[in-house]
């Protein structure tokens, strides 16, 4: 799998932040997510926000996998993703993450009004 970027941008007061996800990154699932299915539809709301994302099972599988210990990378090569589902892949996790639907591992994630506000931790 090659390496590939997606910027994710937040903003936050009057600045325009970039959040990079890479193949190295660790997402999780938020805290307080709660999620539904029904024929082969998964919601997964985020009550705290609000925000919700509804995919396949194929997507709810990708986004069920990010536990906070496997990279992107250890995610994709688990399910055998082809070049292509790995670009979906990217985008579905770039998606997840403006929502507040995934976070990423080790950042400081402030939810405000749909709007993700996020700081390095130093």
């Amino acid at each position: 799998m090659e390496t590939s970027i997606v910027a994710v941008v937040a903003v936050c007061a009057e600045q325009v932040l970039t959040v990079l996800v890479n193949n190295e990154t660790i997402l999780q699932i938020c805290t307080g997510l709660l999620h539904f299915e029904k024929a082969g539809k998964h919601l997964f709301f985020v009550p705290d926000i609000p925000n919700w994302i509804v995919t396949n099972n194929n997507s709810a599988l990708l986004l069920l996998s990010c536990d906070g210990v496997k990279s992107i990378k250890n995610i994709v090569q688990s399910l055998n993703l082809n070049a292509s589902d790995c670009q979906n892949a990217q985008s579905l996790f770039a998606e997840a993450i403006e929502r507040g639907v995934l976070v990423i591992k080790g950042a400081d994630i402030n939810i405000d009004r749909e709007v993700l506000y996020y700081k390095n931790k130093s």
